[in-house]
């Protein structure tokens, strides 16, 4: 007995279904490929707004907090009142330690998204940034590998280095600033200028306080003083662990 046909019938593949089989393989294909570039597109959406951010706060913001300081400084040296003038003296530190923190930021953004800013950069900008169409000469020494110093440790020095720079740039009338910076079993911040110098008295403000309180948080020293041929020399010296 013969057995019945088979009821499943299979044409053969034909030319316009291999074209749609590829069309849709290829589609498949390009499905990371569109949602890497959608993810790429929004994170360069996201860098460009944090740059735009930190550009404000730098360079607009700063300036104006600046300008107030320089202000006060100037109703500091027409104050008779002894009261009033220490209150004045204590906004312009307050004043500063804000520019310090928006510094801060402002690094931390340029970070985010983006390759880590290495401690020898962030001298390099904090140093150039306090400087800018000043007329002051200023050399920068840095030696040891600047990689170990991680980000705790970078912003107290960066902001030490805020400190001792605008003093030198803004009260002493230095012509020359010189910042050494050594890594070997400790990291060692020595910012020295030829202006008029630092006595006691001034010691008590102008930021002095905030480095030495930033040493002793992590465990270094701060020491201010007034080399053989003039000037201030602040040195800050730090643990890489505390």
């Amino acid at each position: 007995m013969n057995a019945p046909p088979s009821s499943t019938h299979r044409r053969p593949l034909r030319s316009d279904d291999c074209n749609l089989m590829s069309d849709f393989t290829d589609h498949a294909a390009e499905e990371p490929e569109l949602g890497s570039a959608r993810e790429r597109a929004r994170d360069m959406t996201l860098l460009v707004e944090r740059e735009r951010i930190a550009h404000e706060l730098n360079y607009r913001l700063i300036q104006r907090i600046f300008a107030v300081g320089l202000d006060l400084e100037g109703t500091i040296a027409r104050s008779r009142a002894s009261e009033v003038t220490a209150r004045l003296k204590r906004s312009v530190a307050d004043l500063q330690a804000v520019i310090n923190d928006i510094r801060s930021t402002v690094f931390e953004l340029h970070a985010i998204g983006t390759q880590r800013i290495g401690f020898g950069q962030r001298i390099q900008a904090a140093l150039a940034d306090l400087t800018e169409n000043r007329d002051i000469a200023t050399t920068l020494q840095m030696s040891g590998p600047m990689s170990v110093i991680g980000d705790d440790l970078s912003r107290h020095a960066v902001s030490v280095l805020d400190e001792a720079i605008g003093n030198a740039v803004r009260h002493s009338g230095a012509t020359q600033l010189t910042v050494v910076v050594t890594i070997a079993e400790e990291l060692n911040v020595t910012i020295t200028d030829n202006g008029c110098g630092i006595s006691a008295d001034t010691q008590r403000h102008r930021g002095l306080p905030n480095m030495a309180s930033r040493a002793e948080q992590i465990g270094g020293n701060c020491h201010v003083t007034t080399p053989v041929g003039g000037g201030t020399e602040v040195n800050w010296t730090a643990p890489f662990a505390h």
